[in-house]
């Protein structure tokens, strides 16, 4: 008669390894499949968002000023333009001396003691990483003399800003007043999200009672850069949207006609269209050049 035999002890425990074992391999292999794809996030499929994450302290949002809006008379002839012009500005922190690049910038531009005065004393409200003015419309002499320079003056640079002008200059200042640079008065009526980048404002006249519709609305774009301030790529970016265009009711060449007609005498001519109430010149004596 046949007989089983059954498994010895050596049999079983032969058996109990070799099962450990094969679990084990399952859960190494398990585990390195699983380290292998960890690997693959972090250093393929999602390398430049934890590249971007690691260098937070090199990420700047930069404000992108909007262009602000032309103002034309009732025949489309410029009244109120943006003009390219250059500036001097200086990040604090990045200079060594400030007595010594003020004595010697002040050379290659010709900085008068009220500019100086005036940018000392922006340095006291403002942090010493943020750009603080030094000066405004430089000439063309002035600025190809400070370009062929700058190499000198780290934490001075030059920059192309838009400029206010207005073509007709004192023919039209009453009317359309003129903008000038946000004062402490005016950041407590402002709201300070729509003016981020913006560093102007309408003072009077027409520029001040359309400001929000000549203002137009910044943008934003978010830069990495390198250890000296330099920008190394543009991670993200909101473009700025333009201010409204204005068309006046005046006419200019009906300016220059009440002008002459007031000569040099003090006064006021206004010309009103009898069948609409548009107001078609208005001329005041002794005006300003904005």
């Amino acid at each position: 008669m046949a007989v089983n035999e059954l498994p010895t002890d050596r049999t079983l425990a032969a058996d109990t390894v070799r099962t450990r074992i094969r679990i084990a391999a399952v859960l190494a292999l398990s585990l390195a499949l699983i380290l292998v794809w960890r690997f693959y996030v972090l250093q393929v499929d999602q390398y430049e968002r934890y590249r971007t994450l690691s260098l937070d302290n090199h990420i700047r949002i930069q404000a992108l000023p909007p262009v602000r809006g032309l103002v034309l008379d009732r025949n489309g002839v410029v009244l109120a333009r943006n003009t390219a012009v250059y500036i001097l500005q200086v990040v604090p922190e990045k200079v060594d001396d400030l007595d010594v690049m003020l004595q010697q910038v002040g050379a290659l531009v010709g900085l008068t003691p009220v500019e100086v005065s005036a940018f000392r004393a922006r340095l006291k409200k403002q942090p010493a990483f943020e750009k603080v003015l030094l000066k405004a419309k430089l000439d063309d002499v002035q600025t190809a003399t400070f370009a062929v320079n700058e190499y000198r003056f780290p934490g001075v640079t030059l920059e192309a800003v838009l400029h206010r002008d207005y073509p007709e200059g004192s023919l039209t200042a009453h009317v359309l007043g003129y903008v000038g640079r946000i004062s402490e008065s005016d950041q407590a009526t402002l709201d300070a999200s729509a003016y981020q980048g913006v560093r102007s404002t309408g003072k009077i006249g027409i520029e001040k009672q359309y400001e929000s519709a000549l203002l137009g609305r910044s943008g934003f774009e978010q830069v990495e850069i390198d250890a000296h301030g330099r920008t190394l790529r543009t991670i993200s970016r909101s473009s700025a949207a333009p201010g409204h265009t204005l068309s006046l009711t005046l006419d200019v060449d009906l300016q220059r006609a009440a002008r002459a007609a007031l000569g040099n005498r003090r006064g006021a001519v206004v010309a009103i269209a009898p069948s609409t109430g548009e107001v078609l010149t208005m001329v005041s004596s002794p005006s300003f050049d904005p």
